[in-house]
């Protein structure tokens, strides 16, 4: 995917609140998945989470998510 990171501006582009796109980062940040991963590590402290784990915590996403960003 040539756009690897979203942000909360980025989920909101997908028609969701502010406030929710940001709890569905922290939620996103949360998961074993991100925590285990060397990109936790590297982007740290940021509000940006990788698209693939985005779409994994929220599958229902996948689709729409694929044909904003590839």
């Amino acid at each position: 995917m040539a756009k690897t990171l979203l942000g909360y501006k980025d989920v909101m582009s997908l028609g969701i609140n502010k406030v929710m796109a940001y709890r569905m980062i922290h939620m996103v940040q949360d998961s074993d998945e991100y925590k285990n991963s060397n990109v936790s590590k590297v982007i740290c402290g940021s509000k940006q989470v990788p698209i693939s784990m985005f779409t994994n915590v929220f599958p229902e996403f996948k689709k729409a998510c694929k044909e904003m960003w590839g």
